[in-house]
């Protein structure tokens, strides 16, 4: 095995934030134009970050148990 095989991305990648940022933001927009409430707002910010956690939680398990595999079969 190769020491390149051990260059994982880092689970603290910005992507999924960007992403969450860009969804709220585009759901903020919409809420706007519409004339919605203010708690519409709240909720989407609240349901975005969530599920950006998840997302950012769910790649670093991922990419924690591809690291524990990758040492566990190195000699």
């Amino acid at each position: 095995m190769n020491e390149d095989e051990l260059d994982m991305p880092d689970p603290e990648s910005p992507w999924i934030y960007v992403l969450g940022a860009v969804v709220l933001a585009a759901v903020a927009g919409f809420a706007a134009a519409q004339d919605a409430p203010v708690w519409v707002l709240y909720i989407a910010a609240g349901v975005v970050g969530l599920i950006s956690t998840i997302g950012a939680v769910g790649v670093g398990v991922l990419i924690g148990i591809r690291r524990a595999d990758l040492l566990r079969d190195k000699p």
